[in-house]
């Protein structure tokens, strides 16, 4: 067998890969995690910067999956003139509103496969012996998004196999399907929240899932297992409870408070919040706990409330933004005396 038109094919299908991954995850990293304008950092998630020890093991990851999907993609190609897919190449056949609704048609699939696939993942057996590579990155960037153990990649990759084979797609449709698929990934390990106040509670946009769901799961390792949209979460009884609430926090808007010093009690403990927080300050070249945090319950994981804490002449100077109340409690106390 003549080996060289199946390498050159895998040459074509991996600069492929390698270019519509890193074409992607590049401008939002370095918009979100290199450039960090003042509207990106007022929708950090998490305060900690992820170290570069661990950056680099994402992208070295990454890279060892595009090798993975390339190499299936070759072998879909080779399953095509072999006539085992149902692919299509005549847009005439089934016509523009027919490549529509396969695209839609796919990115369902792939949101159930992905859903059922990473319950499985997290199966204890499959979890030490795969996906804990990926929830390594307990503070995601752009680069987790395809940072598997090849054992995952492979599982990942199946999904292409079962639409190929039961979905009949135009490369066009299997094409934008790929890129959505990318876009969504990255965005989901973001580590920013890019949607509007609201978004998540609305019933119009909460079935569409945000950065801020999937940071909850890298950030507790259960719970909010979906990709796309929040069905299967719902469905199943999977969606973790302090997820609207840890939504709010991000968008949150700053209180009414204008200048007006807080009270030393109230400063006082915003500093003991600060200091009991499950957060680390970001680290550049010093350490600095000025920006802003959120508490979090030890017991549940809830976020509790959203501070802001400066730097003033050398000391620390703290203003609660708001008050997450749970069910049954009073309204935000503090945005209650704005006024």
């Amino acid at each position: 067998m003549d080996v060289g038109p199946v390498l050159n094919t895998w040459r074509r299908a991996l600069t492929v890969d390698f270019l519509r991954y890193f074409l992607t995850a590049i401008p939002f990293y370095c918009v979100f995690w290199v450039w960090r304008p003042a509207w990106a950092r007022d929708r950090r998630i998490q305060a900690a910067d992820p170290e570069r020890a661990r950056i680099v093991s994402e992208i070295t990851y990454s890279l060892s999956t595009v090798v993975i999907f390339s190499a299936i993609g070759t072998a879909l190609v080779y399953a095509q003139g072999a006539g085992l897919t149902r692919i299509y190449v005549s847009l005439a056949e089934r016509g523009w509103a027919y490549v529509w609704a396969s695209i839609v048609l796919a990115i369902v699939v792939h949101d159930a496969y992905f859903y059922w696939t990473h319950r499985l993942l997290h199966w204890r057996p499959l979890y030490r012996l795969a996906h804990h590579v990926h929830h390594r990155s307990a503070t995601p960037t752009p680069w987790a998004a395809y940072a598997f153990h090849p054992l995952e990649a492979l599982i990942q990759a199946g999904v292409y196999v079962v639409i190929v084979l039961a979905i009949p797609m135009h490369p066009l449709g299997l094409m934008l399907f790929l890129v959505y698929m990318i876009v969504r990934n990255v965005v989901g390990h973001l580590g920013h929240e890019i949607w509007p106040a609201g978004f998540a509670r609305h019933p119009l946009t909460r079935w569409h899932l945000t950065p801020t769901h999937h940071d909850l799961h890298h950030r507790f390792g259960k719970g909010n297992y979906g990709l796309y949209f929040s069905f299967w979460d719902d469905w199943i009884g999977t969606t973790r409870s302090d997820y609207e609430a840890a939504y709010d926090a991000v968008t949150a808007r700053r209180c009414s408070l204008g200048t007006r010093a807080l009270p030393a009690a109230r400063v006082a403990l915003c500093l003991l919040a600060l200091a009991g927080a499950s957060r680390q300050a970001r680290a550049d070249d010093d350490i600095s706990p000025a920006g802003r945090w959120t508490t979090i319950d030890d017991h549940t994981g809830e976020v509790r409330s959203v501070v802001r804490v400066r730097v003033e002449d050398g000391e620390l100077r703290g203003q609660v933004e708001k008050v997450l109340a749970r069910p049954g409690e009073d309204a935000d106390p503090v945005c209650a005396l704005a006024g």
